[in-house]
């Protein structure tokens, strides 16, 4: 009771301070005081921005499956297959001409006009030709850039309807990235435009409605044993009819992943942290040599130990379990590490501008246990 007179206390403070800030400003502007309607006025329309600034901080999705579960890959399949539809023919169009109309990657390009050959006239051979460097595309458009159902159990090219109003909101788009591995590039509405979200070797090990909207999450495949895992999460918005890039997540393979996610809580650290991939001080130092044998499993690159980061102080992320001194985290992408191992040879690619960018895009959370005594909660 006495915790709470106190906060009674504080929260009371706080609107006298802001009520007088209120009239001091507008003494300022107009050299008179406000009368009470004037008052309640603007202290109702600063509580509705507050309230709106609130709504705009929602917190990213967070989850992990165990390993990625690509082996649930046919039941994911299987719920994404009732949302699949048949592109109608003014859809065709529009995406080809407003595809072409930015800098989109060329192979990303024409695995849609192979798979609109009508709205793919003459016209839009020409129009491409004169987009594209000649490197990129010839005349005979070859459209070898495509994992075939030959080479094994994959997605094939496919539009979703999410909101079921007859149109795709959601295109995934079947690629053959380096080794040959198979991947997707995938595409979404965003406030009416088609836009590019993602492209990466790998699948979908996760899927779900919640409530009118839905989730689904792409993990990257390792090309060698030392990279990081990642997990980009895709969120489709029904309010807004539009698909987003939401959290992606950088951590080791040997993440030790606690069984439960507890509702995300803000944290700052109060002095610099190191994060572990699990909940021991291992400051070891390995070699490259060890991590390039396989018969240790070492996985995932560390700095040393089990140390995949060092952050600074003042950082800050969203604590997502807790085990005794321990707690399991997120670092924000904004909050800049003084060091980090994780690293994933294909993620850092991205095709803008018609040039090779090597910039994550976009910047990762990292994730691992951190010592609870260096976290404030906020």
């Amino acid at each position: 009771m006495f915790g709470w007179n106190i906060r009674w206390r504080n929260c009371r403070k706080a609107v006298g301070e802001i009520c007088s800030c209120v009239q001091r400003i507008y003494f300022t502007i107009f050299k008179k005081n406000m009368n009470k309607f004037q008052f309640l006025s603007i202290l109702l329309l600063l509580l509705l921005l507050l309230s709106f600034g609130a709504k705009a901080q929602k917190k990213p999705f967070f989850a992990f499956n165990e390993n990625n579960a690509h082996e649930n890959t046919p039941l994911i399949k299987a719920e994404i297959k009732k949302y699949i539809i048949k592109i109608g023919a003014a859809q065709q169009e529009e995406i080809l001409s407003s595809l072409l109309s930015k800098d989109v990657n060329p192979s990303h390009y024409l695995t849609f006009a192979q798979h609109f050959p009508k709205a793919f006239d003459a016209t839009k051979r020409k129009k491409i030709a004169a987009a594209f460097p000649d490197w990129v595309i010839s005349e005979n458009m070859d459209f070898s850039n495509e994992w075939s159902s030959e080479n094994g159990d994959y997605y094939s090219f496919c539009g979703l309807d999410f909101d079921e109003d007859g149109k795709a909101d959601l295109f995934l788009l079947p690629q053959v990235f380096f080794g040959p591995s198979p991947g997707l590039a995938i595409y979404g509405y965003q406030k009416g435009a088609i836009t590019y979200l993602l492209s990466i070797s790998g699948d979908i090990v996760f899927f779900k409605k919640q409530g009118k909207d839905f989730v689904l999450q792409y993990a990257a495949m390792l090309i060698e044993n030392t990279e990081t895992e990642i997990l980009q999460t895709i969120v489709y918005r029904a309010k807004s009819k539009s698909c987003y890039l939401d959290s992606k997540i950088y951590y080791a393979t040997q993440t030790q992943i606690p069984a439960k996610l507890n509702p995300a809580i803000l944290f700052k650290t109060i002095d610099s942290v190191t994060v572990r991939y699990d909940k021991k001080l291992n400051d070891s130092i390995y070699t490259e040599e060890d991590y390039n044998n396989y018969e240790l499993g070492f996985g995932t690159k560390t700095i040393r130990g089990n140390v995949v980061a060092v952050y600074p102080k003042n950082a800050s992320g969203y604590i997502l379990a807790e085990d005794k001194d321990y707690a399991f985290v997120v670092f924000k992408p904004e909050s800049n590490f003084l060091a980090s191992s994780l690293r994933h040879g294909m993620e850092n690619f991205h095709f803008e501008d018609s040039e090779l960018t090597y910039e994550p895009n976009p910047k990762p959370y990292i994730c691992g246990w951190v010592e609870k005594r260096w976290l404030k909660k906020r």
